[in-house]
């Protein structure tokens, strides 16, 4: 929407869709990322039920159900999403997230929120990881890097992220997430990845990805004592 009024702007919309439209029809697309400032899906308990979150979502929805009308055969036969990862950032926090079947073309996308690298970060929503619309989950966040403890034992993970695509074949890219970490604790700061995260990863090893960051901040604690 325009800064100066409510009324939307459609002329981007209609450009994205008739890009990736395009994209699934030429063979020299291997894939597709979006970039957004506001992340459509997002559990920091700031911006989770934004209005603008929701408005983002909402549009970028309708936009992708007119894409999977035009080309979801070719993606269902091609065993991929409509896009292979959205980037975005606004929230200060780090966060993956997957869409779950929404039953519109946002269906099964990996979301990315990078906003960790900026002044004060914030914390998830105290309701949890799992996103909800009219009671049923529509997405889940597998990992989430932002301010958590309390006084003298409160963690500020600030973070940026690397991407690195391979091809397993000639047409499929294949996308692994590596979230680097410098987090302040105590006076000192830590760095480490927190990751690697692969787009294909199963259900287990994304149960893993949020208790592999405590492990790493308990092995941390365990180096400092010794050296004490």
């Amino acid at each position: 929407a325009s800064k100066s009024s409510d009324v939307l702007d459609t002329e981007q919309l209609s450009w994205l869709r008739d890009n990736l439209i395009a994209s699934w029809k030429d063979p020299r697309a291997k894939g597709r990322v979006l970039y957004f400032h506001h992340p459509p899906y997002v559990t920091e308990k700031t911006k989770w039920f934004q209005a603008q979150t929701l408005a983002v979502r909402f549009h970028l929805r309708q936009m992708l159900n007119e894409v999977e009308a035009e080309v979801g055969q070719m993606a269902q036969q091609a065993s991929r999403s409509l896009v292979d990862l959205v980037l975005s950032g606004h929230a200060h926090c780090f966060e993956y997230l997957r869409t779950e079947d929404t039953g519109h073309g946002d269906r099964n996308i990996p979301w990315v929120v990078c906003g960790g690298s900026g002044f004060s970060l914030r914390r998830q929503r105290k309701e949890g990881p799992v996103l909800e619309e009219y009671g049923q989950p529509v997405a889940k966040c597998h990992l989430f890097l932002g301010r958590s403890g309390h006084g003298s034992k409160k963690y500020r993970p600030y973070s940026a992220l690397r991407v690195d695509v391979s091809y397993k074949d000639s047409e499929t890219p294949a996308f692994v997430l590596r979230p680097l970490v410098a987090e302040r604790y105590q006076g000192d700061w830590r760095n480490y990845e927190a990751g690697p995260i692969s787009l294909s990863s199963g259900p287990e090893e994304l149960s893993q990805l949020q208790p592999n960051i405590e492990r790493e901040r308990q092995q941390l604690r365990d180096e400092e004592s010794q050296d004490d």
